[in-house]
C-alpha cells in the first residue's frame, strides 16, 4: 500500500488534532487536577502494581520521564500519542478528506475513555495513550510496509509492555483497513493479515516472558485479571456496548438518539455495501473479548466501532449526487453537536475535579488543626489512623449542576481522595505533612472494632479519640 504525503494536508490534520485535544482537555493539563491515585504525585510508588498487572515496561519508562511529572508534560505526551494515532489511522483508511479526519479525530479525542484516564489517574495517562499509539502503529505498519515485520513485532511488544489491556487494538486495526479497502480483504490479499497475526504472536510470547521475568525478579505475583473481580461474564462481554450508550454528555437525550440512530443507519446502508458486514461483525466479536474490558468502565477499543460506523456512513454519503450534499452537511452537524456535548462534559468534569481538590485540602487542614491542638499528638511520631472515606464525610456537599457526572465511576464522590488507602498518600505527598499513619491492613483491622464503628464522624468533638497507642480519626461511616 502506498501513502500520499501531502504536506498541507498533514499540517492541517495536526492542527485539527491539537485544537480538538486542547478544547477538551486543556483545563486538565494546565491545572493541578489531582484525583484518585494522582494524589501520590510520584508514579514510581505504583511500580509494584504495574508489575502485578503485567505493565512491566512502565517502571523503565518512568526512569526516562521521571516518576514525578507535571500535568503539562503528561498532557503533551498524551496529545502527541493520540494525534499520531489519528494520523496513522487516517492514512491507513486512505480517505483523503479533512472533514473525515476531523470526525474521526473527534471520536478518538472526545472518547470518554480519554477523560476516564485523565480523571482517574493523571500520573499514568501518557503511558496508556503511548501504548495505544504503539499498538496502532505496529499493527498498521505491515499494511503499509510488509517488509518492516521486525519493527512491527517490536512496536506491538512495547505497547503490550506498557498496557497489555490494549492488546486487542492490534486486532481492530486490520478490520478498519478491511472495511476501507474491500479489494484487499483477507480473501484477496492474505499477506498483511497473516504478517500482523505472526507479529502479534511474537509480541505475545515476548510479553509473557518479560512479565514473568520482572514479576519473579521483584517477587510479585501477577494479577493480570484483577479488573474482572466482582464482575459477571455478561457484564464483561457487554462492557463495550454498555459504555457506548452511557451518556457522557450534557445533552443526554440527544446522545441516546444519536447513539441509536447511527447504528440503525449503518445497518440499512450495509444492505448496499455487504462487503462491510463481515468486518463489522468480527469487530463486535473482538470487542467482546475479555481483554477489551480491562481498560476500565469505558473500553478504549470501542473507538474502532465508532470509526467503522463513521466510515460506512461517510462512504454512503460521499456517493450521493451533488444536490443531496445537504444530507452530508446535516450528518456532519449531528456529529458536531454530539462532540460538543462530550467536550462540555469533559470540561465540567475537570472543573469539578479541581474543586474537589480544594474541598479535600480544606477538610484535611481542619483535621490537622484539630490534631495539633491535642497534647498527645506529635507530628510524624504519633500513630494515627483514618477510618472511612473522605468522599462520604458529612462535610462534603454535592455541588448543584454536576449530578450528571456520576455516570462515570471515576467521577463519583466530591473529593480527591476516593479510598481510605489514599488518605496517607494525600498527607505525605499532596500536603507534604509528616503524618505517621497506620498501614492499610492495620487501619482495616481497627475499623472493624465496635468502639471505632460507634464513633461519630468528623468534625464531631468525639470523632478523634485515642485507642491504646493510636489516635483514631473517624472521617465517615
Amino acid at each position: 500500500m502506498t501513502i500520499k504525503t501531502d504536506r498541507t494536508t498533514l499540517i492541517r490534520c495536526i492542527l485539527i488534532s491539537l485544537i480538538l485535544f486542547m478544547a477538551a482537555h486543556a483545563f486538565c493539563i494546565f491545572n493541578l487536577s489531582l484525583r484518585g491515585e494522582s494524589v501520590m504525585l510520584n508514579a514510581e510508588k505504583m511500580n509494584n502494581s504495574f508489575l502485578s498487572a503485567g505493565q512491566f515496561l512502565r517502571p523503565l519508562y518512568l526512569r526516562l520521564r521521571g516518576g514525578i511529572a507535571s500535568p503539562l508534560i503528561i498532557g503533551l505526551i498524551s496529545c502527541i500519542s493520540l494525534a499520531a494515532s489519528c494520523l496513522v489511522l487516517f492514512y491507513l483508511c486512505g480517505i483523503e478528506d479533512t472533514l473525515f479526519f476531523s470526525l474521526m479525530s473527534g471520536l478518538l479525542l472526545f472518547n470518554p475513555a480519554v477523560l476516564e484516564q485523565f480523571a482517574g489517574s493523571l500520573l499514568t495517562a501518557d503511558m496508556f495513550f503511548l501504548s495505544f499509539f504503539l499498538m496502532v502503529a505496529g499493527s498498521a505498519l505491515l499494511f503499509i510496509r510488509p517488509d518492516f515485520f521486525p519493527m512491527s513485532a517490536l512496536l506491538l511488544f512495547l505497547g503490550m509492555g506498557l498496557s497489555p489491556q490494549l492488546a486487542v487494538t492490534a486486532l481492530c486495526v486490520p478490520l478498519l483497513f478491511w472495511v476501507t479497502h474491500p479489494e484487499q480483504s483477507p480473501g484477496k490479499n492474505r499477506k498483511p493479515y497473516l504478517l500482523t497475526a505472526a507479529a502479534m504472536a511474537i509480541a505475545v510470547i515476548l510479553f509473557a516472558g518479560g512479565a514473568a521475568f520482572f514479576s519473579r525478579r521483584n517477587g510479585i505475583a501477577p494479577e493480570l485479571l484483577f479488573a474482572f473481580k466482582g464482575r459477571s461474564l455478561k457484564e464483561i462481554l457487554m462492557a463495550p456496548f454498555t459504555a457506548m450508550f452511557t451518556p457522557t454528555t450534557i445533552y443526554p437525550h440527544f446522545f441516546r438518539i444519536f447513539r441509536s440512530l447511527v447504528p440503525v443507519l449503518a445497518f440499512v446502508l450495509l444492505i448496499k455495501r455487504r462487503n462491510a458486514i463481515f468486518p463489522l461483525a468480527l469487530l463486535c466479536v473482538v470487542l467482546m473479548l475479555p481483554s477489551a474490558g480491562l481498560t476500565g468502565q469505558f473500553p478504549f477499543p470501542v473507538f474502532f466501532l465508532d470509526a467503522m460506523l463513521l466510515i460506512i456512513l461517510y462512504s454512503a454519503l460521499k456517493s450521493l449526487p451533488q444536490k443531496k450534499k445537504i444530507v452530508s452537511a446535516l450528518a456532519a452537524g449531528l456529529y458536531g453537536f454530539f462532540f460538543l456535548g462530550e467536550l462540555l462534559f469533559a470540561n465540567q468534569a475537570y472543573l469539578r475535579i479541581n474543586l474537589d481538590l480544594d474541598t479535600s485540602l480544606s477538610i484535611m487542614t481542619q483535621v490537622i488543626h484539630r490534631l495539633e491542638n491535642r497534647e498527645d499528638f506529635i507530628p510524624g511520631q504519633t500513630q494515627t489512623a483514618f477510618i472511612g472515606s473522605l468522599s462520604r464525610s458529612p462535610l462534603v456537599h454535592e455541588r448543584e449542576g454536576f449530578e450528571h457526572l456520576a455516570v462515570m465511576d471515576v467521577l463519583k464522590g466530591e473529593t480527591s481522595i476516593q479510598s481510605q488507602s489514599l488518605t496517607t498518600w494525600f498527607f505525605w505527598q499532596t500536603l507534604g505533612y509528616p503524618m505517621n499513619c497506620l498501614s492499610d491492613y492495620e487501619q482495616e483491622q481497627l475499623a472493624s472494632r465496635p468502639e471505632v464503628a460507634a464513633m461519630p464522624d468528623f468534625p464531631h468533638p468525639d470523632s478523634i479519640r485515642r485507642i491504646e497507642d493510636t489516635l483514631v480519626v473517624h472521617l465517615s461511616k
